[in-house]
C-alpha cells in the first residue's frame, strides 16, 4: 500500500510541474554533485543535499513526457494558438531606400520633394505553432537551490521543504515551424516638399504576407516549492518568470523578391522582438494559472497521507 502511494504522489507531483514551461528535458541530476543545504524558517525544516537531490530526480524525468503531451491542448484551450490580432505597428526605414529614388512613382523625388522617413504599416494578423514547443532541457546539475528564500512552507506530512530555481529552454518539434500572417502591408513616404509643405504618398499596398520560423527557441526560470515527504515528495508552489521566445531566429517569407523582398530584408529581424514580446507574457500568466489550477484542485501541495 505504501508503495501504491509513493507512486501515485510522484506521477501527480510530476504532471502538475509538466505544465510549467520552465521546465525542461532528460534531465539527470548528477550522482556526486551535492546541492547547497537550505536554510529555511522554524515552519520548515531543513532539507539536506540527498533529500533535495532525491525528491528533484524523482519528478524531472517524468515531468519532460507529461508536458509535451499536455502542451498543444493547454496551449489551444488558453487561445495562445492560433494567436489573432497579435501586432499593429509602423516600421521606420531608410529614405534611399525608396523613397528618394527619383524613378520609383510614390517617392519623394518622384513629386519633387525630399524624404524625411519611409515607413511600412504592419499587420500581423494571425501567428500559428505555438502549441508546437516541446521541452528541450533541463539542467538539473546547474539547479541553485535558493538558500535565501524562507516562503517555502512544510505541509503536514512532509520532513523538509525548499525552493530551487531551473534555468529552461525549448525549441519547436521536428518538422513543425512558427507561420505569421501579415495583412494590408502598406508602404508609404513622407516627404518635404520644394517650398517646405509636409506630404505623404499614396500608400503602396503589399497584400498579405506569410512568413515562417523553423528554428524559433524559448527560454525561461522555473522556480519551485518541494517539500520532501516520507515517502516522495510534494510540490506547494511553482512560478515560470523570464520567459521569452529568442527573436535570433530564421524568418522566411513566400516573396523571396522583388519589393517585399527587400523591404522585410530591412525590417523582419528588427521586428521579430515586438512579434514574440507580444506573445510571451500571455503564455508565461497561461501556464502559471493552469500551474495554480493544478496544485489547489488535486490537493498537490500536501503529502497526502503518504
Amino acid at each position: 500500500a505504501e508503495e501504491a502511494s509513493y507512486t501515485k504522489k510522484v506521477l501527480a507531483g510530476a504532471v502538475a510541474l509538466a505544465f510549467i514551461f520552465g521546465a525542461a528535458a532528460a534531465a539527470v541530476v548528477a550522482p556526486n554533485t551535492p546541492t547547497p543545504v537550505q536554510a529555511l524558517d522554524s515552519a520548515a525544516p531543513l532539507c539536506n543535499s540527498s533529500v533535495e537531490t532525491s525528491v528533484v530526480d524523482a519528478t524531472i524525468p517524468i515531468l519532460v513526457d507529461a508536458f509535451n503531451t499536455g502542451w498543444p491542448a493547454l496551449a489551444d484551450s488558453s487561445g495562445l494558438d492560433p494567436w489573432m490580432d497579435v501586432v499593429h505597428d509602423q516600421i521606420d526605414i531608410s529614405c534611399g531606400d525608396y523613397c528618394a529614388l527619383p524613378l520609383l512613382y510614390e517617392s519623394c523625388v518622384s513629386r519633387e520633394g525630399y524624404c524625411d522617413k519611409s515607413f511600412i504599416n504592419l499587420d500581423l494578423t494571425e501567428m500559428q505553432g505555438l502549441d508546437e514547443f516541446v521541452l528541450d532541457a533541463i539542467d538539473v546539475d546547474s539547479m541553485t537551490v535558493n538558500a535565501d528564500d524562507a516562503s517555502c512552507a512544510a505541509p503536514d506530512g512532509s520532513a523538509c521543504a525548499f525552493s530551487a530555481s531551473f534555468p529552461v529552454t525549448a525549441q519547436l518539434a521536428s518538422g513543425a515551424q512558427i507561420k505569421l500572417t501579415f495583412s494590408d502591408l502598406n508602404f508609404q513616404c513622407k516627404c518635404t516638399g520644394t517650398f517646405g509643405g509636409a506630404f505623404q504618398t499614396d500608400p503602396v499596398n503589399l497584400g498579405t504576407e506569410t512568413c515562417t520560423s523553423t528554428d524559433a527557441k524559448a527560454k525561461g526560470t522555473l522556480t519551485a516549492c518541494f517539500a520532501g515527504c516520507d515517502p516522495g515528495g510534494a510540490i506547494t508552489s511553482a512560478n515560470l518568470t523570464k520567459f521569452e521566445i529568442e527573436d535570433s531566429t530564421t524568418v522566411t517569407c513566400d516573396s523571396d523578391e522583388g519589393f517585399w523582398a527587400d523591404v522585410q530584408n530591412l525590417i523582419m529581424q528588427p521586428f521579430l522582438k515586438d512579434i514574440y514580446g507580444a506573445v510571451n507574457k500571455p503564455i508565461e500568466e497561461a501556464i502559471n494559472g493552469e500551474f495554480k489550477t493544478l496544485i489547489d484542485g488535486n490537493d498537490l501541495e500536501t503529502c497526502g497521507g503518504s
